[in-house]
């Protein structure tokens, strides 16, 4: 029914937001908490070979860990019907438990006609189409993490932008140092900027 497409399409478009916003705010403070890493421990000492590929390689990783996640979660599993009926039983108890059943019902008809009751599943549909048309949908998914990630990114990106914004110099020596760590490339101080 138009009614429980609707509704599917709208946990579909829901859920791929939510989940590109999590995870998409985590592999950029992955990145910006590598980089920072990076940058403050120049500071203090000159970071050593192994300690740079450890800092760099660790934020790279996060990160195509998260882009992974995109694609495996916020695309390919939102796509799935029988995965959002889960999170909606999940999230809502008995509707969702019925909404999952419908779906696994109608997808078993197909493969044995004449087994199940065309009045009885009709009826099963519309109880259900009418439980599903009351809930809250838009709470079906926890926001919760995926703000606190968004927060914490733009903490960590606007302090990298600061380390731009007040040490330009330090931070591209910084970025080329963690962008190839296996580098010989020297570290600059504040000192050495200073004495310019």
């Amino acid at each position: 029914p138009s009614a429980l497409e609707n509704s599917l399409a709208y946990l579909t478009g829901l859920s791929r937001k939510i989940f590109s916003l999590k995870f998409g705010a985590l592999l950029i403070l992955s990145l910006s908490v590598s980089w920072l890493a990076l940058f403050l421990s120049d500071r203090v000492w000159d970071t050593p070979v192994w300690a740079r590929i450890v800092f760099a390689c660790s934020g790279w990783v996060a990160a195509l860990a998260f882009g992974w996640m995109i694609h495996a979660i916020a695309f390919h599993r939102s796509g799935s019907i029988k995965w959002l009926a889960r999170q909606v039983r999940s999230k809502f108890g008995g509707p969702g438990d019925r909404f999952l059943g419908i779906i696994e019902l109608a997808s078993k008809r197909d493969e044995a006609t004449g087994q199940y009751s065309e009045s009885l599943y009709a009826a099963a549909l519309k109880r259900v189409e009418q439980e599903v048309s009351k809930l809250p949908l838009d709470e079906t998914f926890d926001r919760k993490a995926t703000k606190r990630g968004i927060l914490a990114a733009s903490v960590f990106v606007f302090a990298t932008l600061a380390c731009f914004s007040s040490f330009p110099g330090l931070s591209k020596n910084a970025s080329l140092r963690w962008a190839i760590p296996w580098s010989d490339l020297d570290r600059e101080t504040l000192t050495r900027f200073s004495s310019i």
